[in-house]
């Protein structure tokens, strides 16, 4: 009993697996603060810092007014580009995210399969960093 029954608890409160339970958050429950991953959640490079959320180009083009040519603390100057649709994507009605990647420019990118994902609950990045999501 102790093997089969104690001892995998007692291992798994050592080290708990947070990635084994991934939900994606659907892009109403997104909220500016959370942190999704554009591609492998393994490599920190791809964690992404979500700002705002919105539809479309229409929307996009009232964050390019906002925030195009501001320049950041550390000198660098924001440049968006509308990302790349694929194929079968309506830009009118696409699910963005205005945001950036770890130590990069501020980007607009897509939400969900294609682009960024959040993930609710925790996760581990490079296996010693616990990340959450902050807002609710």
């Amino acid at each position: 009993m102790i093997k089969n029954t104690l001892l995998p608890v007692i291992n798994w409160m050592k080290e708990p697996d947070y990635t084994s339970k991934r939900i994606f958050l659907s892009f109403e429950d997104i909220t500016p603060g959370d942190i999704g991953y554009i591609g492998d959640m393994n490599n920190n490079e791809n964690a992404f810092k979500i700002y705002k959320k919105g539809f479309g180009r229409k929307w996009y083009e009232e964050i390019v007014r906002e925030y195009q040519g501001t320049k950041l603390l550390d000198g660098r100057v924001v440049d968006l580009h509308f990302p790349v649709l694929p194929e079968g994507v309506n830009e009118d009605s696409v699910q963005l995210v205005y945001g950036n990647r770890y130590c990069q420019n501020p980007s607009v990118e897509i939400y969900g399969d294609n682009g960024v994902q959040v993930i609710d609950g925790k996760f581990i990045i490079n296996d010693n960093i616990l990340v959450h999501r902050t807002n609710r």
